[in-house]
C-alpha cells in the first residue's frame, strides 16, 4: 500500500546529456557513470538521512522533513550545501547540473527505486520550467515552509551559517541579489532563490583557472548552448566581484581573463 510522507526533494539533471551520448563523449560519460554515486556520497556526508535515485542523466535526492521548524531549517541547509558541493565537483570536469528543490508529500518504494508524489512533481517542474541555466532553483514557497517571512531571511540564515568555522571559510550558499557588486554584464533576477555553487571557486586559483578554460571552450560549442554558458560566465563574474572588494595586483590577471570571456 502506498503511504505518502513529507520530504525535501531535489531533482537534478545534466545539461547536454543527450549530446554527450550521441557525440560519444566517452571521457565525460565514463566519469559520470563511474563517479556519480561516489560524488553524491562525499557531497552528502553531513546529511544523516537521505536517499538518492539515479535514472540516466537525472539525480533525485530525497530527505525526510521533520515536525520541528528549526530541524527543517538545518535539513534544508545541509541539503543545499550538499547540492552545492555536487554541482561544483561536476562543473570542474565540465559536467553541468541544473535542477529544482521543493518539499511536500512523496512516496518512495522500499527499494528506493521509485518515487511519486507532489514534491517530486514540483521539483521536476522547477527544473524544467525555471532552472534554464546550469543552476539549482529553490521553490519560492520554501521560505514560508521554513518559517521565514521573505526569501531574504532564508538567504541570510544559510549564508551566515555557512560562514561558521565547522563548515567552510566562505560566506554564500544561496545567491544574495541584494549584495551583488557587479560590473559589465549582470545576471537578471528571474528567480528568488538559487544555490550559489561557484562562489568557493574564487578562493581557489587552480580551480578558477580550470573553470575559465572550460567555459571559454564551451562558448564555442553551439548556438543552442551559448546562452547557458554565457549565463555561467556572468554569474561567475558576480561571484568574483562579490569576493574581491577591489582588484589588486594579485588578482588583476584573473580579472582580465574573466573580463575577456
Amino acid at each position: 500500500m502506498i503511504t505518502f510522507n513529507e520530504y525535501f526533494i531535489a531533482y537534478l539533471d545534466i545539461l547536454g546529456f543527450t549530446k554527450m551520448v550521441r557525440g560519444n563523449d566517452v571521457t565525460k560519460l565514463d566519469y559520470y557513470v563511474e563517479n556519480v554515486n561516489e560524488v553524491i556520497k562525499k557531497s552528502f556526508v553531513n546529511l544523516e538521512t537521505y536517499s538518492s535515485l539515479i535514472v540516466s542523466d537525472s539525480v533525485i535526492i530525497s530527505v525526510p522533513t521533520d515536525n520541528n521548524k528549526e530541524t527543517n531549517r538545518i535539513l534544508f541547509y545541509k541539503l543545499s550545501y550538499a547540492i552545492s558541493e555536487l554541482q561544483r565537483k561536476f562543473a570542474l570536469v565540465n559536467i553541468w547540473l541544473r535542477g529544482g528543490v521543493s518539499y511536500g508529500e512523496a512516496f518512495l518504494s522500499p527499494d528506493k527505486k521509485n518515487i511519486i508524489g507532489e514534491a517530486y512533481l514540483s521539483a521536476l517542474n522547477i527544473e524544467e520550467e525555471y532552472a534554464k541555466f546550469p543552476r539549482v532553483v529553490i521553490d519560492p514557497k520554501m521560505p514560508q515552509f521554513l518559517g521565514f517571512e521573505i526569501s531574504q531571511e532564508l538567504i541570510q540564515f544559510c549564508n551566515i551559517k555557512i560562514s561558521e568555522p565547522n563548515w567552510a571559510s566562505r560566506s554564500s550558499l544561496l545567491f544574495d541579489w541584494q549584495t551583488r557588486r557587479l560590473s559589465g554584464r549582470v545576471i537578471q533576477q528571474d528567480v528568488d532563490l538559487f544555490i550559489d555553487y561557484l562562489y568557493p571557486i574564487i578562493n581557489n586559483p587552480a580551480d578558477f583557472d580550470n573553470l575559465l578554460m572550460i567555459l571559454k571552450d564551451n562558448l564555442k560549442l553551439s548556438l543552442e548552448f551559448y546562452p547557458k554558458y554565457r549565463w555561467v560566465i556572468d554569474y561567475l563574474r558576480s561571484c568574483y566581484n562579490r569576493y574581491h572588494n577591489e582588484i589588486s595586483s594579485e588578482t588583476l590577471a584573473e580579472y582580465q581573463l574573466l573580463s575577456k570571456l
